[in-house]
């Protein structure tokens, strides 16, 4: 707020038939919006704008700093405030889903289906992925791995194809990693003998 006093301030000395209650209304304005109103005061001095900041009303302002309402139409025998509180903090885990299946491991978008029916299955086959990664998260969070780093180990589980002669053998590798392991050992994965 006292960069913008100072550039007003700089513009009325430099332009001579600016009009300083313009600039000063200005400033008001900007204090209105920012919510400064009874903490930042200005006033025209000649062609200068003064400002005065009451420091106590900012120490007052700011003991609600960080604070928060939440308002809802939810009865009171219906919810409790530490429910509601709870509920609204768990727009955070939706955010993060919505976040991780737009641009995360799913990549959402860019849809570039026409009809609803398909736009409808895309969605539903992402929200299933979604599912699958969710409870993969919760079985292996506690490995200490990211999610990231376990996708990509469980990828690199392939089993190999040869053809020899008339006939395909299809190979599994013979041994795991410690952490391929350790995360089919979570998600209770037993990979087959033969495939």
């Amino acid at each position: 707020m006292v960069k913008k006093i100072f550039t007003l301030n700089a513009y009325l000395k430099e332009h001579k038939k600016a009009v300083a209650e313009k600039s000063l209304k200005k400033t008001q304005n900007e204090i209105q919006k920012r919510r400064l109103t009874g903490i930042v005061t200005t006033i025209l001095n000649g062609r200068t704008i003064e400002y005065t900041v009451n420091m106590e009303e900012a120490e007052t302002q700011a003991i609600l700093d960080g604070c928060y309402v939440i308002k809802t139409d939810v009865p009171k025998t219906t919810a409790t405030k530490e429910i509601l509180h709870d509920r609204y903090k768990d727009l955070a885990l939706v955010e993060h889903s919505f976040r991780t299946m737009k641009t995360g491991f799913e990549e959402i978008r860019p849809v570039y289906v026409r009809k609803e029916s398909r736009t409808e299955g895309h969605v539903f086959v992402c929200m299933l992925a979604y599912m699958v990664l969710k409870y993969i998260w919760d079985e292996c969070k506690d490995l200490s791995y990211t999610l990231k780093h376990i996708i990509e180990t469980l990828d690199k589980i392939q089993y190999s194809k040869y053809p020899f002669g008339n006939k395909t053998m299809k190979l599994l590798p013979s041994e795991l990693t410690t952490a391929q392991q350790n995360i089919l050992n979570k998600l209770k994965i037993k990979l087959p003998v033969e495939v």
